[in-house]
């Protein structure tokens, strides 16, 4: 008895068992193929059953890479086993991985993928308009109000003696700059205020124009009005005059205007001008210019720290900081710049 190599799995057989232990090939023609010595001609394989293909096919798709390794003739049961385990790990791990990405991506809302498209502006029978006021931490009063006419649209605001004549309509809602009585707060209480626009091209833009006619010809309303009544081709204007009230001024708005109001003494002088005038001579010495202006913080109770921001040359920006008691109505500096800023000669 002897002990002679198994074609399919190259394992050792013994050439009385009746088939082959490692993958079970009948051994009962062993005089055929199972003699001692060399072995006779093989059939060549096919191209489909090389390991580079089946490599491969394993890692391109898995399925059919493990059909042609399991029928490879000339493949040991140990590598079909080990090659199998491999690549079903490494599938899984490349379906697990791209499960998690997906996971990990939010889904795109419709609106991402294609934009709404921009409603188009319908001329309404009456031009709408309404305004009210606040008052920003700073005591200025800001006019805010909604209408109907197109987004674009430029208007002005007259208010105490100051105009605004840079408004423009966004979304149906506009917002002019902070009024002040020459730097004070306005006091609370109602005061008129103008809303006005005229319908040129020095004042519109031609999407404006095309919208609502030339000189506003398509225009009405109770606001809409003949620029010159007197002649049958008159231009239209808005013209709305409307009762506003100003709310109470903040406890910041009245820490600010307690330091614009402030006559210091530095060093013993007593300055020719408040605070305020000081600065506005200041920034009109070269190298100096406004930055982010006037800022009003809390320290706690009635003490303020007001800084006012400004450029000065090659330095950058820089600040002037004064601290003021609402309670007791006293202002004092803080840093260099702000000492520098509470005093001026008399003339």
């Amino acid at each position: 008895m002897g002990l002679l190599a198994c074609p399919d799995c190259g394992r050792q057989v013994s050439d009385a068992a009746p088939s082959c232990p490692g993958c079970g090939r009948p051994t009962d023609a062993r005089a055929a193929y199972l003699r001692p010595g060399p072995a006779g001609p093989q059939a060549k394989p096919r191209w489909y059953h090389h390991p580079v293909v089946i490599a491969l096919l394993l890692v391109l798709f898995f399925p059919l890479g493990a059909v042609l390794l399991w029928t490879a003739p000339n493949a040991r049961l140990t590598t079909k086993l080990g090659a199998t385990l491999l690549f079903a790990f490494l599938w899984l791990a490349i379906i697990r991985g791209g499960h998690a990405g997906n996971a990990g991506q939010a889904t795109p809302a419709p609106q991402a993928a294609m934009a709404a498209p921009t409603r188009a502006y319908v001329l309404p029978a009456e031009i709408a308009l309404a305004a009210s006021a606040q008052r920003t931490r700073s005591g200025e009063i800001v006019i805010v109000g909604t209408t109907n006419l197109p987004d674009g649209t430029k208007l002005g605001a007259e208010l105490a003696g100051g105009q605004d004549y840079d408004i423009h309509v966004a979304e149906g809602a506009f917002r002019s700059t902070g009024f002040t009585d020459h730097g004070r707060p306005l006091p609370a209480g109602s005061r008129k205020v103008r809303i006005l626009a005229y319908f040129n091209e020095a004042w519109q833009s031609p999407e404006v124009l095309s919208a609502v006619g030339k000189g506003g010809g398509r225009l009405n309303g109770p606001f809409i009005q003949l620029e010159d009544p007197g002649v049958v081709d008159s231009a239209k204007i808005l013209d709305a005059k409307l009762t506003v009230q100003l709310p109470p001024i903040s406890a910041e708005g009245a820490a600010l205007d307690l330091v614009k109001r402030a006559v210091l003494t530095v060093d013993g002088k007593r300055s020719a001008t408040d605070v305020q005038t000081n600065v506005a001579l200041f920034m009109k010495a070269p190298g100096l210019q406004p930055a982010k202006g006037w800022t009003v913080s809390g320290e706690g109770g009635s003490k303020y720290l007001i800084s006012y921001s400004f450029v000065d040359g090659e330095q950058g920006e820089q600040s002037a900081t004064w601290e003021a008691n609402t309670a007791t109505k006293s202002v004092r500096y803080v840093n260099e710049a702000a000492k520098n800023f509470s005093w001026s000669p008399a003339e």
